[in-house]
């Protein structure tokens, strides 16, 4: 993020910047495992997560993380999210009981106070540098179909060998919280319906172009 504005009551991204390193395309682009020797979830090995990469710099970009505490979402120091949407959708989701959102508050600077918690087992607050690989990054709060909320995109590291990474609704809904229009996803018969009306419309332009020839 390299630009903000100050529009309807929210602090919003103007501009923006992405930098990836060349080892993280390498290790991404078709993952192979952690390093160590345990890799519980094979299932994940060989795919592509340059996309999940990407998904995660761009919601930075946005303001996740980067605009909560402008946007009085957050306080640093605390790991409480407190955004209104982003927590009534984690209620939903992982814990109806929930007074906020919990945030990563371990690691070295560009970590804590910007991320989704996780276990993070590569630093001395959460986990072991020596070994980190052997650790589960887990949180153990997941939702109905039993994925972890230390999976979510935009937690501080990316964990396949653990499961999928995927898109919270709460994730989704925290872009509510920065003054973002969230838009339903249509059902597929409304995908359906709309790409055949596009195709047939397409379809009559050429006729009628056809006719004045």
């Amino acid at each position: 993020m390299t630009g903000t504005t100050t529009q309807g009551g929210f602090q919003l991204t103007t501009s923006g910047r992405i930098r990836i390193s060349p080892q993280a395309i390498d290790d991404f682009g078709n993952w192979d495992g952690t390093p160590g020797p345990f890799n519980p979830n094979p299932a994940y090995l060989g795919l592509n997560y340059i996309d999940d990469l990407m998904a995660h710099e761009i919601g930075h970009v946005l303001g996740m993380g980067s605009l909560w505490v402008s946007n009085g979402l957050y306080v640093n120091g605390t790991g409480r999210y407190t955004g209104q949407y982003g927590l009534a959708a984690y209620r939903a989701e992982f814990d109806a009981s929930a007074n906020f959102v919990p945030v990563e508050l371990a690691g070295v600077a560009g970590r804590p106070n910007v991320h989704w918690d996780q276990l993070f087992r590569s630093t001395v607050e959460e986990g072991n540098p020596n070994d980190p690989w052997n650790l589960d990054p887990r949180l153990g709060i997941t939702d109905k179909f039993g994925r972890d909320f230390a999976l979510d995109v935009m937690t501080g590291a990316i964990d396949p060998d653990w499961g999928g990474i995927f898109f919270s609704n709460t994730t989704i809904q925290s872009l509510r919280d920065l003054g973002f229009t969230v838009v339903p996803e249509p059902a597929s018969a409304a995908l359906l319906a709309s790409a055949v009306a596009v195709l047939g419309l397409r379809r009559r332009r050429r006729r009628r172009a056809a006719s004045r020839c």
